[in-house]
């Protein structure tokens, strides 16, 4: 596993993309550069030149110019099935405009942490209410942001119900324990 970098770097982007606890830039060269936790290789991209990059939960993904996606991170969110899943819904080259029928989250939940970043909770629960929909027995962690989301919104009692249904997926999860801390306040 390559050392995480914890400080963003130097040098001019086209894009950024905030994950959960990394981020991901495109640099003006066409090359992307991630930092940020590394616990899983999210932080770890191909040396190719891409033209649009995602971060999302502990995985990323990015759009080469030939339109293939390349994902690394996480297992299972990365590698053929996570690329076929955004090109067989055609948003290898919308890859920043949510899919209105995709299996795969990563849009959704990223924008819903930025829009939580910035403190615009009604937009936040929209994009992270769609990312548990589509994939609801998956990802603990959607759960504990949108149960983050309910606590800054006075949603005591969804916010304990969220965090339920976390840890039925994940007992051990350290961030559940966290909300559940912010939840008891």
């Amino acid at each position: 596993m390559k050392e995480a970098r914890n400080k963003p770097p130097s040098g001019k982007f086209k894009q950024l993309s905030a994950g959960f606890e990394h981020t991901c830039g495109l640099r003006v060269s066409g090359k992307i550069t991630c930092w940020g936790d590394n616990a899983v290789e999210q932080t770890a991209p191909p040396g190719d030149l891409f033209k649009q990059v995602a971060a999302g939960m502990y995985h990323s993904c990015g759009v080469r110019p030939d339109g293939a996606v390349i994902c690394w991170g996480w297992p299972g969110h990365t590698g053929a099935a996570a690329a076929r899943a955004l090109l067989d819904r055609g948003i290898a080259a919308h890859w920043l405009l949510p899919p209105q029928d995709s299996s795969f989250t990563c849009p959704y939940e990223g924008i819903g942490l930025m829009y939580l970043g910035q403190g615009r909770l009604e937009a936040a629960t929209r994009y992270l209410n769609r990312a548990v929909a589509l994939n609801p027995d998956i990802e603990p962690m959607k759960y504990v942001h949108l149960a983050r989301v309910k606590i800054k919104t006075g949603d005591r009692q969804a916010a304990a119900r969220l965090l339920a249904k976390a840890r039925k997926l994940d007992p051990k999860l350290r961030e559940i324990a966290e909300t559940a801390r912010l939840l008891s306040r």
